[in-house]
């Protein structure tokens, strides 16, 4: 497409060769379409109902049981209706995609402003023309559809994942007799609820530009479904989110904004998530179109309900929560890739041997962690014997430390080293290294959050640790991604929070206000978090209570909390203001590059005073 136009809740390009104009713009269940047709001849509209996003996976059912979780998405069946010279319902059916390999259907009401001459249906037998019949069912359902003598028409498609009579319904509701620029008008308006609660001051428009496109994507993930209406499957009056894709990358930052900044929404994601879980035993990690999708380690419920709990996010029933996180902690499951953990060598070996199909590494330090966590909520709720076992656990994470390397290492189900393994080398499709998942070892053993001292004192003290994290970032081995999110801050940890803003910022450069302004994958908002909280001088360490301090991007930066009070962080610079000289909460100076959750909701007023010059401020350590 050619001049591309975006906008909050509108996109706009020229469909090349056609010259037609086409714009877009959105309700919370119907998408209006605009066609300018500027071209000569008549106007034809192709509607693809089974139309999907392809990978280069194979197509679902043909591929090895391990890579089921990304198959190739495909039209399954499906049927479409002519209801009139405006109206076109249907259902699409779709298999696979990522994360499952399991059938689910779209329901839809397409409605247009003008008459429209259907001319063919068809499917994947072929085509057949309209004359003949109405309606069309099987895989690869479309229709095409004339409009003689229009230049110009307007769309309105409801979408359900339950019927027709809701897409119906949604179009009625939320979309018919209103114009285009009334709908984008009204987009526009629900939008500034949410992102007109930040302002921002300083920096440049790119880097202001840059802020809210971040909280827009941020924000934009996962589905919200509402309350009954699109709820086919739970609890009568519980609000449902799906396309949840997934808590393992949005638990690194993503929801660490949303308990802060936007506690009623992280509240009813986690109750959405505990009703998925009475109606089927467990929690789910992913959960997309109606079904728990694979995980790439543990449940990261594991860690999102014990920090929301520990941050006092109101309106969750945090014991219900610990007993369902115990079930992935006790119970051996019934499909470890989407629910539960690969306990058998955890609790019978106390690590992670090489029978693990793949990540055993990785999968031992996150399961670690995670009953760290568990541990935490246990302790928080009074369960004092829940706390104790899963401290216990958690103390399991240096039987894979081989000193030697100073790393992390796989081991086999008899205690012996993984020989000819280097934590250092890069594997090729590194999703299904035997060691760890996405990453190097010598990556993933900087991920001990519940034990960053150990972690030091391993490596023989601050300045070998910050040698070994200088090779990271030197070699290539860091990049912008969930997992790798923190590294940066270790540097705090190690005594110089000086070096981690040289870091960050160095990383802050990798975006930017074009279409390749990501550094990695959205996942979930982890990458929009990853900016909005370093412009913020701000970064959490999830499953934790305390924030880590670097130099904002702003000058000023205003949130409004859920309480009707404003978290102000202010700064004043010397020069451009690449360290922090000193630091005030309210009226009190901190000693420290770092803040805990309650201090900051109990005086939300954070002032940074930056400098060129890197000094001696900051350097105590964090705790746990």
């Amino acid at each position: 497409p050619a001049d591309e136009r975006t906008a909050v809740g509108f996109y706009a390009a020229r469909l090349q060769p056609w010259n037609v104009l086409a714009e877009l713009t959105v309700t919370r269940h119907v998408g209006v379409h605009r066609y300018t047709f500027q071209g000569e001849g008549t106007p034809h509209i192709l509607l693809v109902p089974s139309s999907c996003l392809k990978t280069s996976r194979a197509v679902p059912g043909s591929g090895d049981t391990p890579a089921d979780w990304e198959s190739a998405q495909a039209s399954i069946g499906g049927w479409l209706e002519v209801a009139g010279d405006r109206e076109i319902v249907g259902r699409a059916d779709f298999r696979g995609g990522w994360g499952h390999d399991l059938p689910y259907s779209v329901f839809f009401c397409y409605r247009s402003d003008k008459p429209f001459d259907p001319l063919l249906l068809a499917n994947q037998a072929g085509t057949l023309p309209a004359a003949v019949s109405a309606g069309i069912d099987g895989p690869e359902i479309r229709a095409l559809v004339a409009y003689p003598g229009c230049r110009q028409v307007q769309l309105q498609v409801g979408i359900s994942f339950v019927s027709v009579a809701n897409a119906r319904a949604y179009v009625a509701r939320e979309a018919a007799g209103k114009s285009f620029e009334q709908v984008r008008r009204e987009c526009e308006e629900e939008w500034e609820s949410w992102l007109g609660r930040f302002t921002v001051a300083g920096g440049t428009p790119d880097q202001r530009r840059m802020f809210y496109s971040m909280l827009y994507r941020l924000l934009g993930a996962p589905t919200d479904l509402g309350v009954d209406e699109e709820n086919p499957f739970w609890k009568s009056g519980v609000r449902q989110f799906t396309d949840i894709y997934c808590l393992w990358d949005s638990i690194r930052n993503a929801n660490s904004f949303h308990h802060l900044f936007f506690p009623a929404l992280s509240r009813d994601m986690m109750n959405a998530l505990l009703d998925i879980a009475d109606q089927t035993g467990w929690l789910p990690d992913a959960h997309i179109a109606g079904h728990p999708a694979y995980m790439q380690s543990a449940c990261a419920c594991d860690i999102l309900f014990p920090e929301a709990a520990r941050k006092h996010v109101a309106g969750v029933d945090y014991r219900k929560a610990l007993a369902h996180l115990r079930r992935n902690v006790e119970t051996t499951s019934p499909d470890v890739l989407t629910r539960g953990r690969y306990l058998e060598d955890y609790h019978a070996l106390g690590y992670l041997s090489t029978r693990v199909p793949k990540g055993s590494v990785s999968r031992h330090i996150e399961y670690c962690y995670h009953d760290w966590c568990i541990a935490r909520l246990a302790e928080e709720l009074g369960d004092t014997a829940t706390a104790a076992a899963c401290h216990g656990y958690a103390r399991r994470l240096w039987n894979l430390w081989h000193d030697g390397r100073k790393s992390f290492h796989p081991r086999h189900p008899d205690g012996t080293w993984v020989e000819g393994f280097d934590p250092w080398r890069p594997v090729p499709e590194s999703w299904n290294d035997i060691a760890c998942y996405e990453g190097t070892a010598a990556v993933w053993s900087c991920n001990t959050f519940h034990d960053f001292p150990g972690l030091i004192a391993r490596h023989g003290g601050p300045e070998p640790f910050r040698a070994m994290l200088d090779r990271l970032f030197e070699t290539g081995l860091f990049a912008v991604k969930e997992t790798r999110m923190h590294i940066p801050h270790l540097y705090t940890y190690a005594g110089r929070p000086d070096r981690a803003a040289d870091r960050v910022r160095e990383t802050m450069a990798l975006y930017s206000p074009t279409p390749h302004g990501l550094p990695d994958n959205e996942d979930m908002g982890c990458q929009s978090g990853y900016f909005l909280w370093h412009a913020m001088g701000l970064y959490p360490i999830y499953g934790q209570t305390h924030y880590m301090l670097t130099p904002p991007l702003f000058d000023a930066i205003g949130a409004r909390l859920d309480d009707g009070r404003t978290l102000e962080i202010t700064v004043e610079r010397r020069g451009a203001g690449r360290y922090i000289r000193a630091c005030r909460l309210g009226t009190r100076p901190l000693d420290r590059a770092w803040l805990r959750h309650d201090e900051l909701l109990a005086d939300p007023r954070l002032h940074f005073m930056l400098d060129d010059t890197p000094g001696d401020w900051g350097t105590r350590m964090p705790p746990p």
